[in-house]
């Protein structure tokens, strides 16, 4: 169970108690928990979290940490854009609280990644431009020696 202090601050500015249900669930945070915490009854809780499943859009997407196969869900934008990303998703991508994760538009979707599938993207578009068996660490130096070569002829 997730402390009450995270608990308020993923509820913090949500418009009503279906909306905080969700962000809960969202979280991973069982149905009994959320009900406590927000003063309702257990079923009114996992009737909302029950019907936002049924109503989630069901594209397979994925693989979770455990292998099995995460299907599209709706998440809700809160406050200044705020979303929350199931922890399956998350997991699924390997990032865990405090991570920077890299977002990127593309033709109106959104294309999530964790920092390293970034980097190693960044790096396969660099690599295209760079010739097979060329070093740019050895030619950097090179450039560099020829550079202070130079600048001693001036000098002399």
């Amino acid at each position: 169970m997730l402390p009450s202090k995270e608990m308020e601050r993923l509820t913090k500015g949500l418009p009503g108690p279906s909306a905080k249900i969700r962000a809960l669930a969202a979280a991973g945070v069982r149905p009994a928990d959320i009900a406590r915490f927000l003063n309702i009854r257990y079923q009114h809780a996992y009737n909302v979290i029950k019907q936002s499943a049924a109503s989630d859009g069901a594209l397979p997407h994925g693989s979770g940490e455990d292998g099995e196969t995460l299907k599209g869900q709706y998440v809700e934008v809160g406050p200044a854009g705020r979303v929350i990303i199931p922890p399956a998703f998350l997991a699924a991508i390997s990032a865990k609280e405090g991570d920077r994760i890299f977002l990127k538009p593309i033709d109106g979707k959104l294309q999530i990644m964790s920092k390293t599938a970034a980097l190693e993207e960044m790096r396969k578009l660099v690599r295209q431009y760079i010739p097979e068996g060329v070093n740019l660490a050895d030619e950097l130096i090179a450039d560099r020696r020829r550079e202070v070569a130079r600048e001693a002829k001036g000098r002399g």
